[in-house]
């Protein structure tokens, strides 16, 4: 992914959470100040880079960070006990997802390289962008930007809106 892209798509999200912070009060769907409250919150906590994800996690280019996402996790020759650790070191990452604020735990992508869809984590309240998405029609660098926000922006807006 060229960075060009990742810098129109970063653009629409701050655009599309810009207006989602400007218009939230006129949704006619919110039933009470309770849940329009947690749908602010949802946003606000949602606007750091740290809690999107788009193209690919940068984690993977440093091998330094890889080694912390995967400390504690240990191979060992029997293949059964390596299934077992597995699903056990897995549901700890979960349980931390569960238990700590937005943005403290290292979140791994749950979406394929190839899927064209932007997905929102409720646990860890993370909107990832898949690298699927970068490619026409849904993304072309020399479309207008109306037509990227129709179609990219589509994807995003409403991934956003599962709460």
């Amino acid at each position: 992914m060229e960075d060009t892209a990742e810098q129109d798509v970063q653009q629409m999200i701050d655009v599309i959470i810009s207006t989602l912070k400007d218009k939230v009060d006129s949704f006619s769907w919110i039933r009470g100040d309770k849940d329009l409250n947690i749908i602010r919150n949802k946003i606000e906590e949602l606007s750091p880079s740290s809690s999107i994800g788009v193209g690919h996690p940068r984690d993977i280019d440093d091998m330094s960070k890889m080694a912390r996402n995967y400390n504690g996790y240990t191979l060992t020759r029997n293949f059964l006990n390596n299934i077992f650790d597995g699903y056990r070191f897995k549901r700890t990452v979960e349980e931390r997802k569960l238990t700590n604020p937005s943005g403290s735990v290292n979140l791994n992508w749950n979406i394929k390289p190839t899927d064209i869809r932007a997905r929102y984590e409720y646990a860890g309240n993370q909107l990832t962008v898949g690298m699927g998405l970068f490619q026409y029609p849904f993304y072309e660098r020399s479309l207008p930007i109306a037509m990227k926000f129709g179609a990219l922006g589509f994807q995003i807006g409403s991934a956003m809106m599962n709460f």
